[in-house]
């Protein structure tokens, strides 16, 4: 039996715990799921507008999770057929900068949550990007906060399965 999961961490260390001993549930991440081998080709994803440079934002969450997940968004989003441009940001994979919003750091500590969702932004921009995309709902959930509260902010903030949807249905990734 297999069933495919958001997190891929906590079921795996949790629920054999707790249940039968023939839990046998193969549990992933998204990004895994869409990085299996063959899976990429018959998505065929493309993007046939102007040319667009994004960056990818690492959560913590998967950085730190066993086995890292640093890998599989690159992939594919290189596997993009046409004019993305992915360009790493200067704190990136293992050094990528924690936007300070799971774990309750937000409730608790408000302003390093915003420093370092600050900091995640100045590094798009000095990258040059025109969009950045995660697919964490806590670091996607801050960014767009600090980017609602600071209208110098023109980055967009995307949550990574949008963007491949979007290019699916052949809309612009980034509306």
């Amino acid at each position: 039996m297999y069933t495919y999961l958001i997190d891929s961490n906590h079921p795996k260390s949790y629920y054999p715990k707790y249940l039968d001993s023939d839990f046998n549930v193969k549990t992933q991440h998204l990004l895994q799921f869409l990085n299996q081998p063959g899976f990429l080709e018959k998505l065929d994803l493309k993007y046939e507008g102007e040319k667009l440079a994004i960056a990818y934002h690492d959560p913590c969450h998967l950085i730190s999770g066993s086995p890292k997940i640093t890998e599989e968004p690159r992939t594919i989003l290189n596997s993009i057929k046409g004019n993305i441009i992915l360009k790493e940001l200067e704190y990136a994979s293992d050094l990528s900068i924690c936007c300070g919003a799971g774990g309750g750091v937000y409730s608790s500590f408000k302003e390093n949550s915003n420093y370092n969702s600050n900091l995640i932004f100045q590094q798009a921009k000095k990258a040059r990007v025109k969009a950045l995309i995660t697919p964490c709902p806590f670091c996607y959930t801050a960014l767009k906060r600090i980017k609602e509260e600071n209208k110098k902010i023109r980055i967009p903030v995307i949550k990574f399965e949008d963007f491949i949807y979007n290019l699916i249905e052949g809309v612009d990734p980034i509306a």
